[in-house]
């Protein structure tokens, strides 16, 4: 049961031509309405390697279902939603910011952002007083890990409401 057999198809035209294709655009919005219902929804952390496929195969007994991992959590794109495993994400952050990956992108106290490094135009920084003892420096690793690690925790939908879901997602995006 593929996600895309789900939407209606839809007439395109390009450069004078006619094309049926799948209309991907179509969106359902039914899932922030039931959103705040946190008894249909159960707390998961995702760990490393674990993709939508997996968890729906562990879940719902088939990876086919990975779609509904993916809409229950409002996930337009894995590839940049989905949690990065360690050493892609060290990767990512090594071709993102090179040999400043280490450095200090900003200082938090108490969870919250204190101060910031500036960058202007003529490569010179600004470092604002020092905060010593009073904050912690943030790295770009660490404020990329951190990015990453929020992405952890997603809400997976109870599998005894699985069909009922799938019903009433076809119908509202029309099929």
């Amino acid at each position: 049961m593929s996600y895309f057999e789900k939407f209606p198809l839809m007439l395109y035209e390009v450069s004078g031509k006619d094309y049926v294709v799948i209309d991907i655009l179509r969106r359902s919005a039914f899932i922030s309405e039931y959103r705040p219902y946190t008894d249909l929804f159960e707390k998961y952390t995702i760990s490393d390697g674990e993709t939508p496929q997996s968890l729906a195969l562990a879940t719902y007994g088939s990876a086919s279902f990975h779609w509904v991992v993916l809409v229950s959590n409002e996930i337009q794109n894995p590839y940049f939603d989905w949690p990065t495993d360690q050493l892609d994400l060290e990767k990512m952050t090594q071709q993102k910011y090179g040999a400043a990956m280490y450095m200090t992108r900003h200082w938090e106290k108490d969870g919250l952002v204190v101060g910031e490094v500036k960058v202007f135009k003529d490569a010179q920084s600004w470092v604002p007083p020092t905060f010593s003892g009073l904050a912690t420096a943030v790295s770009f690793y660490d404020h990329e890990q951190s990015l990453n690690d929020a992405k952890r925790e997603i809400s997976i939908l109870r599998p005894e409401l699985l069909g009922d879901f799938v019903i009433q997602f076809e119908e509202s995006i029309g099929v």
